[in-house]
């Protein structure tokens, strides 16, 4: 093989890992948790194992419920974070997220990094993130009332028009910007989080995973929301469900753990193989909706069966290969 050939395939390879990006959600609106005993660690540690979605940039911000706590930067999260900093700031929170990048949409700097803030007006400040790409977003740039950076992202759109959506709450923002042509037919899951509120969405194609799950507490379940179940299982907690295709939940002080809509109206369920083959933790398991937990399996044992399935469909041509090797673990 040429060396010109061989950079092309290295090429089109950093390519097709920059097509995901990892989500991680603690919270527990009506019973604040503890910044230093319930969110820190959890964080930084279910970060870390989602941190093969995106090592471009990442993002951690906490809604206490006196203050507001951001870090965010270019570069993974341990080089992001600095987890002395966060031993120092005491008091409770609503609810903490890590977001970590690969650049999808928009260029790799700072005003694209995730979580994403905006003004809700009221002096109300939210954080958008997104796992997935928005391919209109170009149109959904007009329905602003100003001009954005031309190097902002999807997502950074995606935020703004729900900053500014009708409705009197940031589920009704964030349904009404989700209910728009451009975003109900991409693949993305997204989570929006201001104050005491954390809102949650799927696709309606179901391309992207996002799992439910809680940590028990004497206090009361601390729920989780992340991109793959071993970033939940490796802190914790205890994997309940995955989002349906099209499904909004929300996680709030005033109703607790609601499904606003089921998403079964829009729904049009596909999967994408690309995230078993590629991109998922060989040590995640496949959260599928309707299944129960003793019918989900591994990666790894799924990645091993469509080897067996292609080594059957091609046996007669076994004899002639010289060497056979698996995919990688994880992206």
């Amino acid at each position: 093989m040429s060396v010109e050939a061989l950079q092309q395939i290295e090429y089109q390879e950093d390519e097709l890992k920059q097509t995901e990006c990892g989500i991680l959600v603690l919270c527990r609106p009506a019973s604040p948790l503890d910044i230093q005993k319930d969110l820190v660690h959890r964080l930084i540690k279910g970060g870390n194992e989602l941190q093969h979605r995106g090592e471009q940039s990442s993002g951690l911000v906490i809604y206490g419920t006196t203050r507001l706590i951001e870090e965010r930067g270019l570069g993974t999260l341990n080089t992001v974070i600095d987890p002395e900093a966060l031993a120092n700031i005491p008091g409770e929170a609503y609810s903490g997220a890590v977001h970590l990048r690969w650049t999808t949409n928009g260029s790799t700097e700072y005003g694209n990094v995730q979580p994403v803030p905006v003004d809700l007006g009221d002096f109300k400040k939210a954080h958008l993130m997104v796992n997935g790409n928005t391919p209109g977003a170009d149109v959904l740039r007009q329905l602003l009332p100003y001009e954005l950076d031309e190097h902002a992202s999807d997502t950074v759109v995606m935020a703004h028009v729900m900053a500014h959506a009708p409705g009197n709450d940031l589920a009704e923002k964030f349904q009404w910007m989700l209910a728009q042509p451009e975003v109900r037919n991409s693949a993305y899951c997204a989570v929006a989080m201001s104050g005491d509120t954390v809102v949650a969405a799927r696709d309606r194609f179901g391309l992207h995973p996002l799992v439910i799950g809680e940590i028990e507490d004497e206090n009361g379940p601390i729920y989780t929301i992340a991109s793959e179940d071993i970033a939940i299982r490796n802190i914790g907690g205890k994997v309940i469900r995955s989002l349906n295709p099209g499904e909004v939940v929300q996680f709030s002080k005033k109703g607790g753990f609601e499904v606003l809509d089921d998403g079964k109206e829009i729904a049009m369920p596909a999967e994408c193989i690309f995230e078993r083959l590629y991109f998922m933790d060989a040590g995640s398991r496949d959260v599928m909706a309707g299944l129960s937990a003793s019918e989900w399996r591994t990666i790894a044992y799924k990645r091993y069966q469509l080897g067996y399935m292609m080594a059957k469909e091609f046996q007669e041509e076994l004899a002639a290969i010289d060497f056979i090797c698996d995919s990688p673990n994880s992206g």
